[in-house]
């Protein structure tokens, strides 16, 4: 069900970057499929450079205590034990008290403090929701957008992180570049590093 619903998610990303039609996508899916795993691939590359765009900008997103937020095996950043994901061993991230833990199914697996959670390309805003709160619960949180500056919903992923950014208070900051191709855009608070990963429950 995750994964069915992961791939649509990401299936959609690409139309809309390539500007094509949802019809056109489903008549011609077949003739895509190619093109698509082309753009998987170069989505990797352009996050390798993402990732170096924000380390150089102070931001450590692929460290051991980095914990990225609802992304998959296809567009994540960092290896699966460092995602939390209903699209990675179906957990995600709830806060208790102030802590931020995992859950799996109806159970807490784990106390989790990283130093820094983060996320990119949200699908939509809803797989944004989380870090708002972590936000003004004290801890460091990452996110943004990259592309080709030629796609096609660029404009559309910046409104999301416009929209996104009016729900939120606090002092943010935000940094965007090109690079030849490519565009890089990312918000994040400057707050002391968090605690390192609690012991993993059993």
């Amino acid at each position: 069900m995750h994964d069915e619903q992961y791939v649509f998610l990401l299936y959609n990303q690409f139309i809309s970057a390539k500007g094509i039609s949802l019809k056109d996508a489903l008549n011609k899916r077949d003739e895509l499929s190619k093109e698509f795993i082309d753009w998987l691939y170069d989505l990797e590359k352009i996050g390798a450079q993402y990732s170096f765009y924000a380390e150089n900008n102070g931001i450590n997103l692929v460290s051991d205590y980095a914990r990225e937020l609802n992304k998959g095996v296809f567009d994540s950043l960092v290896s699966k034990e460092q995602r939390i994901s209903p699209f990675s061993g179906n957990t995600e991230l709830v806060i208790y008290q102030g802590i931020p833990m995992i859950k799996s199914g109806i159970n807490i697996v784990e106390g989790q403090v990283a130093d820094i959670y983060h996320t990119h390309n949200p699908y939509r805003k809803e797989y944004l929701q989380g870090l708002s709160e972590l936000h003004n619960c004290g801890f460091k949180i990452c996110f943004g957008i990259f592309g080709r500056t030629y796609d096609k919903d660029k404009k559309e992923k910046f409104k999301l992180v416009r929209d996104y950014l009016s729900t939120m208070s606090g002092e943010l900051e935000i940094q965007y570049d090109t690079e030849r191709d490519n565009y890089y855009l990312i918000v994040y608070n400057k707050f002391k590093q968090n605690v390192k990963i609690l012991r993993r429950g059993r």
